[in-house]
């Protein structure tokens, strides 16, 4: 929250405001253009003081840090002070004589625009892997169809392929479902006692497909512990380390290794 007096003199700041723009001297008592350096904020606050008028934008800032920034400017007479402040808070601001004031209320946005993109992020990415397994089937099906399925070897080689492809669409569809979960706080966990060298074991099995395809050596520190344990949710950490160990598979170069 800021507050300023028709000559732009900021009469009032909360400690929030020092935070979100990363200000380190004080500001009271000084005039706004001064001590905010942000042309559009000062843009907003000349057209609040012209107009009258209520102003909601967002915003990005560069410096001192990158934020986005929910700015509200409110322009009150003194006749509308009352409706924000009490008198005895007031008093001082209107004995200099200001017959208006013009709060800014701030917030720092940042994280949840950032969420936002993730979530986005995760949603196209997820509509665009969802297509791979269903137009794989659909293909093996209509191949299969056409007369495929005479051919008893031929048939076999699809069908596992229609199977390996059904898991990865159930697998998609698993991720998106625990979005909405995560979404709506539903996400419960549990915490048992887990072994690592097992828990890696699973891991490795499940993606020694993708590693192959790509010959990466999935391989397992020799000079870790053999008898690791710890208290987790199990689902949640397997999550963890295929999403890692995916990516680290994914990124490799040909013939490279990936150690845990």
């Amino acid at each position: 929250v800021v507050m300023v007096d028709k000559d732009h003199i900021v009469r009032l700041a909360n400690p929030a405001i020092y935070e979100i723009l990363g200000l380190e001297e004080q500001i009271e008592g000084r005039r706004f253009e001064e001590v905010l350096q942000s042309y559009r904020l000062i843009q907003m606050l000349n057209q609040a003081s012209k107009t009258k008028e209520k102003i909601n934008e967002e915003i990005y800032l560069y410096y001192p840090r990158e934020v986005i920034l929910d700015v509200n400017i409110i322009h009150l007479s003194y006749d509308e002070m009352d409706a924000y402040f009490d008198a005895e808070s007031n008093e001082e601001l209107t004995n200099s004589n200001d017959s208006e004031q013009i709060i800014l209320l701030i917030y720092d946005i940042t994280s949840i625009r950032h969420l936002e993109k993730v979530r986005s992020d995760f949603i196209s990415n997820a509509s665009h892997e969802l297509k791979t397994p269903v137009t794989a089937l659909q293909g093996f099906t209509e191949t299969l169809l056409d007369g495929a399925i005479e051919e008893h070897d031929t048939a076999v080689e699809f069908i596992k392929i229609m199977q390996k492809e059904s898991n990865r669409l159930g697998s998609l569809i698993k991720d998106i479902l625990d979005l909405a979960k995560i979404e709506q706080d539903q996400v419960q966990q549990t915490s048992e006692l887990l072994e690592a060298d097992e828990l890696l074991e699973d891991v490795f099995q499940h993606l020694s497909g993708r590693a192959q395809d790509k010959h990466i050596d999935l391989v397992k520190d020799d000079n870790s512990q053999p008898d690791v344990s710890f208290r987790g949710d199990r689902g949640g950490i397997l999550q963890v380390l295929t999403n890692l160990i995916h990516n680290a598979i994914i990124y490799n170069n040909p013939y490279g290794f990936v150690k845990v």
